[in-house]
């Protein structure tokens, strides 16, 4: 029986069967150049195509699953070939019936990592699904490679939603977002109807903008008293 399916996966195989790991180990070894994770003899199996490009097991089983001939032989077993085309060169290369982990193994590649994992482990590709049947463990370990969302990751975004509504219906919820939501909406409104109200009352636009300032009185000036006279007149 085989345990649930993960998106992707990076690991290594000890004595106790194939440990994911979180990320990718630091340790110098080759790379996918898809995925940028370091090889090894399992899912990440190098494997040659046929223009001599070398890419993991997982990446090609990707490809090739979202691939329309692959589709095709999900819905009609037995009929047509599949291909996967490089992603460098786009040269394409047949897959034999049993899928991508029987494509060849660049051995040169995998010669090149530690000791312990130059011996290419059985992997077969299952649907949608490639599994590792560990001969240490009575269970076996898949990936889901398939384009939808495995019915766990599914569920869990289902619920997402339910408990965090979106768009108005989210904002209604918190009556702090809806009062800001209400007084801009009435600031917005006296904005807008502020210079209509003072057109129609002053009959012109430019009124509105001119203050009117009543001009400063100032006491006449002091009369002179005439030549002669002590008086002013």
């Amino acid at each position: 029986m085989c345990t649930s399916a993960v998106w992707h996966t990076q690991g290594t195989l000890g004595p106790s069967g194939y440990t994911e790991a979180a990320e990718s180990p630091d340790d110098g070894r080759p790379e996918c150049s898809i995925c940028f994770s370091s090889y090894d003899n399992v899912f990440k199996t190098p494997k040659l195509l046929d223009c001599t490009h070398t890419f993991c097991l997982e990446c090609l089983a990707r490809i090739l699953a979202g691939s329309e001939e692959f589709k095709k032989q999900v819905k009609t077993p037995g009929e047509g070939d599949a291909h996967i085309s490089c992603p460098l060169c786009r040269h394409p290369t047949t897959v034999p019936r049993s899928g991508p982990p029987a494509l060849v193994t660049s051995r040169e590649v995998l010669g090149s990592l530690p000791q312990h994992l130059q011996q290419e482990e059985p992997v077969s590709m299952m649907g949608r699904r490639l599994c590792y049947l560990s001969p240490m463990r009575p269970t076996c370990i898949c990936i889901d490679v398939g384009e939808s969302k495995p019915e766990g990751e599914a569920a869990a975004r289902q619920e997402d939603r339910r408990r965090y509504p979106s768009g108005c219906w989210r904002l209604c919820t918190n009556w702090r977002r809806l009062l800001l939501l209400v007084m801009f909406l009435v600031l917005l409104v006296a904005v807008v109807t502020w210079p209509l109200q003072c057109m129609i009352t002053k009959h012109t636009l430019a009124g509105c903008f001119i203050c009117n300032r009543t001009p400063p009185t100032t006491a006449p000036p002091d009369s002179e008293p005439l030549p002669g006279i002590g008086f002013p007149l």
